[in-house]
């Protein structure tokens, strides 16, 4: 007689996200209340300003979004799988003031178990309001 034997693993699609230097978040700190492509604080050609990495079990793709409107003034939000320069390079993925929480983008695609996905990040505004104004960038993962 032959039996089937089935094996029901749990899948998993759980991610992390580290900054560098022991940074918690995603900082831009530009001088002056226009600026064009200012680039995460601590970020450099070398060093980008988040890293995924895949701690589940399956391929995942990673998709991001606004949940609040961009402080007054701030006109473009980008996120890029390199920096030449200073500048954005690689693959870029952009909000604008007019997409920024209706625009659900898939920013990471078919990341391996254990993997890491390096993102760069730059902002653009002008006659941008003073102050410190906290946005909630979300991250979703699904099985690729």
């Amino acid at each position: 007689m032959d039996l089937t034997v089935t094996f029901n693993i749990p899948t998993s699609i759980a991610f992390s996200v580290s900054f560098p230097f022991g940074n918690t978040n995603i900082t831009f700190s530009p001088v002056s209340a226009t600026f064009t492509d200012e680039a995460a604080e601590d970020q450099t050609d070398a060093i980008s300003s988040y890293n995924i990495t895949n701690d589940g079990n399956v391929n995942i793709n990673l998709n991001a979004i606004f949940q609040t409107e961009f402080p007054s003034g701030v006109t473009e939000f980008r996120t890029c799988t390199a920096s030449s320069g200073g500048s954005p390079s690689g693959t870029c993925y952009w909000w604008t003031d007019t997409n920024d929480t209706t625009s659900n983008q898939t920013i990471v695609s078919s990341l391996a178990p254990a993997g890491q996905a390096n993102r760069w990040a730059w902002a653009s505004g002008t006659n941008t309001a003073g102050g410190w104004t906290e946005l909630t960038y979300r991250l979703t993962s699904e099985a690729a």
